[in-house]
């Protein structure tokens, strides 16, 4: 997997949100538009790791940088909707 590289700049806008999603699904073949997510369901880890992967490449940046960015997006929303499962100590 070649991923060109280049300096991430603060003032470069983002693929990084639902459109992003709508547009990668399909041309990988995930099938979510139909049926989408759902909370309380279970689905493919390689499902996910095809999002990354193509984002990463939309991006034109590094695979683990697009994560953090990722779980930066998605994270606020899991604790709040999972939060009472979550013990601190």
């Amino acid at each position: 997997m070649q991923i060109k590289r280049r300096r991430l700049c603060a003032t470069r806008p983002t693929l990084l949100n639902y459109s992003t999603w709508i547009r990668i699904m399909p041309r990988e073949g995930l099938n979510r538009l139909q049926e989408p997510y759902q909370m309380n369901e279970i689905y493919p880890i390689s499902e996910l790791f095809t999002i990354i992967d193509k984002g990463a490449r939309l991006e034109e940046i590094p695979y683990s940088v697009f994560q953090e960015k990722f779980g930066k997006l998605f994270v606020p929303d899991l604790l709040l909707v999972f939060k009472r499962y979550i013990n601190p100590i």
